[in-house]
């Protein structure tokens, strides 16, 4: 997750960012959860 490489039960959090780029395995599994940060 750019730049970032996330193995299970990882998690990353992204903010001020207008894209972010997700590459995956072709078996993986991405929850994506956007939470208010003000």
């Amino acid at each position: 997750v750019s730049g970032n490489t996330l193995d299970k039960r990882d998690a990353i959090g992204v903010w001020d960012v207008n894209k972010i780029e997700i590459l995956a395995n072709e078996n993986s599994e991405v929850i994506i959860i956007e939470v208010p940060m003000n």
